[in-house]
């Protein structure tokens, strides 16, 4: 790929062929906790690697990736559920004072009759 922030430079490989496939199931049903997956992929750097670079990867740099990766799901979940519990709040906030204010401007209108009955 080429983007005219990120011109090809002599000293570093790009590389030009990459396929992956992610394909995602849920352990039981979509809206509960729990999925297994497979990743699969494919690139061609266009060069022979060394071992320990094929080795760093299967043995470090994937399973790495793959833990990051868990730790941003479970913490944007955790984010996405601060989310509706405060606006879940801030509109039970907004229901009670609109409901103070009710019973407030009711009372107002009840105690400021110039009327008096017996």
């Amino acid at each position: 790929a080429e983007h005219p922030n990120c011109p090809v430079k002599k000293k570093c490989l790009r590389v030009q062929d990459y396929d992956s496939v992610l394909a995602v199931k849920p352990f039981t049903t979509p809206d509960k906790l729990g999925m297994e997956f497979c990743l699969s992929g494919f690139e061609n750097p266009g060069l022979k690697l060394p071992e320990s670079i094929i080795t760093w990867v299967a043995i470090r740099g994937m399973p790495e990736f793959m833990e990051n990766l868990r730790s941003a799901c479970i913490k944007l979940r955790e984010y996405e559920a601060a989310q509706v519990a405060a606006a879940n709040t801030s509109c039970s906030i907004q229901a009670n004072q609109l409901s103070r204010s009710n019973n407030a401007d009711n009372y107002n209108l009840n105690t400021n009759s110039s009327r008096i009955y017996a």
